[in-house]
């Protein structure tokens, strides 16, 4: 693993971890921290992912602080030069980890996974860069913010790529209406036989049945990325 930095477009510095896998056109997945927390979200997860053929982006946006250990480093350039931290603000962070996929893995299939808000985010970059995109991962969805005028489900209804939802057990009712729109046979719904997390916690190993997460993932990941 590496830490590394780019620019989004609104000039605000970007902080994200590179675990690369040895294979260069590897599949790759962008991953997206939920609130409050920072790249650190991913230092169990992106090992695990990395061993199964997957190169990882782990962001750091704007919106969060720090888990982990890990404080959030584009978080706190963004405070210093007084840049608006909400949710929906952290989506020219999301769009320069895309960026900077593009530019890098120009062979490589990718695939975009959030966690809470951001996985709200990633069912708007779903539709927004499909042509980007193989699939994308949802961890705990919901109608968190309006993004060009439009709430998540609207924006759910414009994706042409598969896409996996999950969250805790007792969570799916509030974010049903967000995978209904998704259409038909491109929403893949996971939801697990006990409680789980919320967000991508659900792959840590201190989640009693993170093993049932692993296993719906895992299946996700490999069907796409060997279309």
């Amino acid at each position: 693993m590496k830490t590394i930095k780019f620019n989004s477009a609104d000039n605000v510095e970007v902080t994200a971890d590179l675990y690369q896998h040895e294979n260069k056109s590897a599949p790759v997945l962008l991953l997206c921290h939920q609130a409050g927390y920072s790249r650190g979200e991913y230092i169990e997860t992106a090992p695990k992912l990395l061993s199964l053929g997957f190169s990882c982006l782990a962001l750091d946006q704007r919106s969060g602080n720090e888990v982990n250990g890990v404080q959030n480093q584009t978080a706190r350039f963004a405070h210093s030069k007084n840049f608006p931290l909400k949710y929906v603000d952290a989506v020219p962070d999301i769009e320069a980890g895309i960026h900077y996929l593009t530019q890098q893995f120009p062979a490589s299939k990718k695939i975009i996974l959030g966690s809470s808000y951001s996985a709200s985010v990633a069912l708007v970059m779903a539709a927004k860069y499909g042509d980007i995109f193989s699939g994308a991962i949802s961890f705990s969805p919901g109608e968190y913010f309006v993004y060009d005028k439009k709430i998540v489900s609207e924006w759910a209804a414009q994706i042409t790529i598969p896409v996996l939802c999950t969250s805790s057990k007792g969570e799916v009712h509030s974010w049903e209406k967000i995978f209904n729109a998704i259409p038909h046979g491109l929403g893949q719904l996971f939801i697990p036989k006990n409680e789980g997390r919320h967000g991508s916690k659900s792959l840590w190993e201190a989640t009693p049945n993170y093993t049932e997460y692993w296993h719906a993932l895992t299946i996700f990941l490999n069907n796409q990325s060997n279309k």
